[in-house]
């Protein structure tokens, strides 16, 4: 038997719920004695496995079985909390950090502010199953949601509070998709390592007349996201 096949049975039984999600995998011996191989075998198959963000093996803790990576889909009405709705993950938005602030350039430019104009900064995670997969940044004119903050520390999802604050349609305008090396600060966020890929997208959220209302820079686990860029504009 080749390791091919044995990532093949192991990658089926992870689809079907075979093994639970944060649980150990069977020990490399105990799937050497099941396939019959020896452990150089098992080893490849199971190193493919993590490469692909069903497991994480860690030395003394064993193999653990990781949540597949989340299809993030990129359209109009993109809205994260969809992604997991009807599923049995929970998801979580941990706001970091809250300012009110006069936007500064390029900012301003970004949001078509005026000079002196006020924005809210928003910082935060976005969790599946208490796992950070993204850390956000995100920028809104005042004048469009004044009470955003006082929502959001409610516990309200973004779409909520917007939606509390009369903002409750709006579609992306543009995505900008590139890949980066995590930092210091941003691998304590995202609980990886320094120096992990990660997924870099800026986007900018309008109303249905094309006024710029959010302006956001997000940062994702280059294992535990798949972007989908779809076309939805008819």
């Amino acid at each position: 038997m080749l390791w091919r096949d044995i990532y093949g049975i192991l990658y089926k039984e992870l689809c079907d719920g075979v093994f639970v999600q944060g649980k150990k995998l069977p020990t490399e011996a105990e799937l050497s004695k099941r396939f019959a191989v020896n452990r150089h075998t098992v080893r490849r198959a199971l190193s493919e496995l993590q490469a692909d963000g069903f497991i994480h093996t860690k030395r003394g803790s064993g193999t653990i079985v990781l949540s597949p990576p989340l299809t993030y889909s990129v359209n109009r009405k993109t809205r994260f909390s969809t992604h997991l709705e009807g599923s049995s993950q929970e998801s979580e938005i941990r706001i970091l950090h809250i300012s009110t602030r006069i936007a500064i350039n390029p900012e301003a430019d970004i949001l078509q502010l005026k000079n002196g104009s006020y924005i809210h900064h928003v910082e935060g995670l976005r969790l599946r199953d208490q796992r950070p997969l993204i850390y956000f940044s995100s920028l809104f004119p005042v004048s469009m949601a004044q009470n955003l903050p006082e929502h959001l520390n409610t516990g309200m999802t973004i779409s909520k509070a917007l939606a509390a604050c009369g903002v409750d349609d709006y579609v992306r305008h543009r995505t900008r998709i590139t890949a980066r090396l995590a930092t210091e600060v941003i691998a304590s966020h995202l609980e990886i390592n320094t120096g992990d890929p990660v997924l870099s997208v800026k986007s900018l959220n309008t109303l249905p007349d094309h006024t710029p209302m959010e302006s956001g820079h997000s940062l994702m686990a280059g294992d535990r996201i798949a972007l989908m860029v779809e076309n939805d504009q008819n």
